[in-house]
């Protein structure tokens, strides 16, 4: 899937967005709400800029909130570098520089992932990116759903 999109079928942006966003939500066994917006986006509960922090060998996302976190206690997910075109680490770094260039990052409350026009990630686009991607390589999209990542990771480590 990555492959594919590497191939230039998005433009520049938004393919470090969805590469980032695919590879964050697999090795962080995210649900598709975790790293979009439905509507707007709210800093106290969605992902900003604040909440990664890069470190050696790994980046830590902090959830402010999830499905099983009533309380909005939040989590920490720790994303490792791999030594693959698919590490977390990486992919965001590259993100984020695509995103400077493209928009200064006026406050740590700013949204962590945003599209072409400067708005959260919301769940419609990235679905809608992701299915694409899927029927260029021959797979049904209807199959698949904002859990898949989720449930792809869990499978993979099961």
């Amino acid at each position: 899937m990555i492959t594919v999109l590497q191939k230039g079928i998005f433009s520049p942006f938004v393919t470090a967005l969805i590469e980032a966003a695919c590879i964050v939500a697999y090795f962080g066994f995210l649900r598709c709400g975790e790293l979009t917006v439905n509507t707007d986006f709210d800093a106290s509960c969605n992902l900003c800029i604040e909440d990664i922090t890069f470190e050696e060998d790994y980046a830590i996302l902090h959830l402010k909130s999830s499905k099983t976190d009533p309380f909005r206690s939040g989590v920490n997910i720790h994303l490792f570098k791999n030594n693959t075109s698919l590490c977390p680490v990486k992919s965001l770094i590259r993100y984020l520089a695509v995103r400077r260039s493209r928009f200064s990052i006026a406050c740590n409350s700013s949204p962590l992932f945003v599209m072409e026009n400067g708005e959260a990630l919301t769940r419609t686009f990235f679905i809608n990116h992701v299915r694409s991607i899927l029927e260029i390589i021959g797979l049904n999209p209807s199959n698949y759903n904002g859990h898949s990542f989720r449930i792809g990771a869990a499978t993979s480590v099961a």
